[in-house]
């Protein structure tokens, strides 16, 4: 799949512990870590994306971009 957008998802973990999970257009695993306060990741358009908290929670934010 070809697409001429470049919309993407950033992520801002702003408290806690977890890990990520990013699966990619065909369903194949993409990213699988750990994450932690003070990080960002971006996540390309059509890519899916889990958020899995540890026993402190995880508190994040995400923007989505768009041409609109």
């Amino acid at each position: 799949m070809y697409t001429a957008d470049a919309s993407f998802q950033l992520i801002y973990f702003a408290k806690g512990s977890g890990v990520i999970r990013i699966s990619g257009m065909t369903g194949g695993k993409a990213l699988d870590a750990r994450v932690q306060s003070g990080q960002s990741l971006v996540v390309p358009k059509f890519f899916s994306a889990a958020k899995v908290a540890d026993g402190d929670g995880l508190e994040y934010f995400s923007v989505v971009t768009s041409l609109e």
